[in-house]
């Protein structure tokens, strides 16, 4: 699996954040130090936290802005010991250290991201990768990333947004079955294999048969056995 690669169950393309919404305040999220203050991200926030997947945000400047509860089972890291922090600190629960991860992806162009990256494929405006590089709480998970861009109500790039799924069971499921199939499947050819072996055997012994009939047939003195 490629070096990078993260995500869950996520937003689907563009998210817009309208800032003339009105939402009662975000239990974890509702201030955000450091965010960017143009924006009232209390709609988006209170949003998120109604997730159930793992989910995330960041600001223009990298800051977090939004950390629900699942992520923060997920990481256990909560959401006050994360919201305003930037310079990567969101991957350091999933890797150990500070490096760019899918969600800083959004903020680059196609070219840059094939460049540096493998493994990550685009629908629309969404970015979708999976690793199993990632130890949250000191666990080795495979888990799969979706990310999007986030857009002020003037169409300008306010931020992005990951979710984030743990795959691991499935992903266990898949290789039992992958196992299995090919334990199948190479059964199935030496059968065949025996099969044809079986077959091959049969017809040398019906053409001697029939080659001992003729001999009887076309013989004119008794043949002594």
């Amino acid at each position: 699996m490629s070096d990078y690669q993260v995500s869950g169950h996520a937003t689907e393309g563009v998210v817009r954040i309208d800032s003339g919404g009105s939402t009662a305040p975000a239990p974890a999220t509702a201030a955000v130090p450091g965010a960017v203050e143009d924006y009232d991200w209390n709609q988006l926030t209170d949003t998120i936290q109604s997730l159930e997947n793992p989910v995330f945000a960041i600001d223009r400047r990298g800051s977090v802005i939004a950390w629900n509860r699942a992520i923060e089972e997920l990481t256990g890291v909560p959401a006050a010991a994360m919201l305003g922090k930037g310079d990567h600190e969101y991957a350091i629960p999933f890797y150990g250290c500070r490096r760019p991860i899918l969600i800083d992806l959004i903020f680059e162009t196609d070219e840059q991201i094939q460049k540096k990256y493998a493994g990550i494929r685009r629908e629309n405006k969404v970015l979708i990768a999976e690793t199993d590089l990632s130890r949250p709480l000191g666990k080795q998970l495979i888990i799969r990333g979706k990310a999007s861009p986030l857009y002020d109500h003037d169409g300008n790039l306010a931020g992005a947004i990951e979710s984030i799924r743990d795959i691991t069971a499935r992903k266990k499921d898949e290789d039992e079955l992958r196992a299995a199939y090919e334990a199948i499947t190479a059964a199935d050819k030496e059968l065949r294999e025996q099969y044809n072996k079986l077959s091959e055997n049969e017809q040398v012994l019906r053409d001697s048969e029939e080659k001992y009939r003729i001999l009887v047939e076309n013989s004119d003195e008794v043949i002594w056995i």
